[in-house]
């Protein structure tokens, strides 16, 4: 049996765009379509009623090709994040051992050790808003998916930039710290919550502290930790 080929493409309008807009958002995902091999698409957009997206679902369900449509929040850079990361966490491979998704897998660990894990997904960031793009070929740079970009010239493939190298080294002791800062919390408080070691709980708060998936703030003299939204999603990631 051949392994599917998943195609995932941006699509959507701004708020004023123009009938030429729309036409180049349409254009761009079928030149996706026609470069970019798949039999499974799944579309990323702010209009999942437009006539001209549904009739390319038609034709491409008619052709036995499996089709979704997921809405975003084009406007909305974390929710655009929260849905491609979770899109393309929800089709990785399984884990042989354990028989579970292995969310850990990530940036330089398929780039440098499994290359070709993830060459059955390729996502085309054109054909949506700006913001949209940006989030998207964030993901796809944290999980190690190739992204391209496509227009009248044909495809061309952007780079895989290593984000999040330090993703091989999060373990449960960084989740304890994330959740128990999931609200404003000061240091003592952080470190009873978290039951670790004085020496193992400020190394891995400066680590989560560099990555920026805990800020910090201080007031009224006193200093207090959060954990940021995109720490807590690969928390809840990781602990899965």
């Amino acid at each position: 049996m051949n392994e599917p080929k998943i195609l995932i493409s941006t699509f959507g309008r701004g708020e004023k765009a123009s009938q030429i807009d729309d036409d180049r958002a349409i254009l761009k995902l079928r030149i996706a379509r026609r470069e970019l091999p798949y039999n499974r698409l799944i579309v990323l957009t702010n209009v999942p009623n437009d006539a001209k997206l549904k009739e390319i679902k038609e034709i491409d369900e008619k052709a036995g090709i499996k089709v979704d449509i997921i809405t975003v929040d084009a406007y909305d850079f974390i929710e655009c994040f929260k849905k491609v990361d979770e899109t393309i966490a929800s089709l990785l491979p399984i884990d042989s051992k354990k028989g579970k998704k292995n969310p850990k897998r990530k940036g330089k660990e398929i780039c440098e050790k499994s290359p070709r894990i993830y060459s059955h997904i390729s996502v085309n960031i054109s054909g949506g808003t700006k913001l949209l793009a940006t989030a998207t070929l964030i993901a796809c740079f944290n999980r190690g998916i190739k992204a391209y970009h496509c227009d009248s010239n044909g495809k061309k493939e952007i780079p895989l930039i290593n984000l999040y190298e330090f993703m091989e080294n999060i373990n449960r002791n960084d989740c304890k710290i994330l959740q128990a800062a999931k609200n404003a919390i000061g240091y003592e408080e952080l470190k009873k919550a978290s039951k670790l070691s004085q020496s193992t709980f400020d190394k891995e708060l400066r680590k989560l502290i560099n990555c920026k998936w805990i800020k910090y703030e201080k007031t009224n003299d006193m200093i207090k930790y959060k954990t940021t939204e995109i720490g807590l999603h690969y928390a809840l990631q990781f602990s899965k």
